[in-house]
This record gives C-alpha cells, sequence and structure tokens, in this order.
C-alpha cells in the first residue's frame, strides 16, 4: 500500500490544498488527499485556523461583555465600540502569535521526520489550544490559602 512517494518526497505535480480541506479521503492516489507535504503549507494552515478559532473566541467574548454593559448602560457606545475592537485585534494578535510558534514546531517536526500532515492536525491544534486556554481561565482550587 504505497501512496506514490517515499522518504518523505512530494509527489510530482504535488499542489497544496486550498484551505481548509478538511474531508476524510480514503483514497490511495496522493494528488486527491488532503495532505500538506511543505513545512509552510503546515504554517500556513496552523496560523490560520488559529486565528479562525482565536478572533471567534474573543468575539464572543466581548459579545458577552457588550450585552451586559448594554443592558445595564455602565458604558456608552463609543467605548463599547473601543471594548470590542480591542478585543478582535487582541484575539487576532493571540491566534497569530500562538498559531506561528506552533505552525513553526509542527512543520520543523513532520519536515524531520520526513512525514506529510493531514490537514486535520492543525484544525485540532487550534482547537485544543483554544480549549486550553478557555479552561484554563477558571480557578478550579477548592484549597483556600
Amino acid at each position: 500500500m504505497s501512496l506514490g512517494y517515499s522518504d518523505g518526497d512530494v509527489p510530482v505535480g504535488y499542489v497544496s490544498p486550498p484551505f481548509p480541506s478538511l474531508l476524510f479521503n480514503l483514497s490511495e492516489n496522493p494528488y486527491t488527499s488532503a495532505l500538506l507535504f511543505y513545512a509552510w503549507d503546515i504554517y500556513v494552515f496552523t496560523v490560520y485556523w488559529f486565528l479562525i478559532f482565536s478572533i471567534g473566541m474573543h468575539f464572543v467574548i466581548v459579545s458577552v461583555i457588550i450585552a451586559v454593559n448594554y443592558k445595564r448602560n455602565i458604558a456608552n457606545q463609543a467605548t463599547l465600540l473601543i471594548i470590542f475592537l480591542s478585543y478582535i485585534v487582541c484575539g487576532a494578535f493571540y491566534g497569530y502569535v500562538l498559531g506561528s510558534f506552533v505552525g513553526l514546531l509542527l512543520g520543523a517536526i513532520y519536515r524531520a521526520g520526513a512525514l506529510h500532515m493531514s490537514t486535520w492536525v492543525p484544525f485540532t491544534w487550534a482547537l485544543g489550544v483554544m480549549m486550553f486556554t478557555i479552561f484554563s481561565s477558571y480557578e478550579f482550587s477548592t484549597i483556600d490559602m
């Protein structure tokens, strides 16, 4: 069961799949599979997924903040707009920095092992890191010091 390449060789005529290319293709043809062979493709897919999840997470958080403050009339609309934009910019920065770090790390590991990567790997890394960010933002300690 060979996919037409060995030792990390890229198939002849390989073109990186379009983003997001999340599919389960069990084909033996490497040209129709959603695989990433180059470290740059791995980096780009990872950064895109981190940006999507991070900006989405920050959008939900700031929407709740605005909904709560809008009902209470605590802040005026200009302040709420500044809060909204600052959360989105911070989310984009957070996603880009984290996505760049993880993308470069994944690209280096997969290329060092002469492996190809499924397009689902950057998606699951971004989802996992965002879930860790959410879960680690709460204190679960039941011990009072």
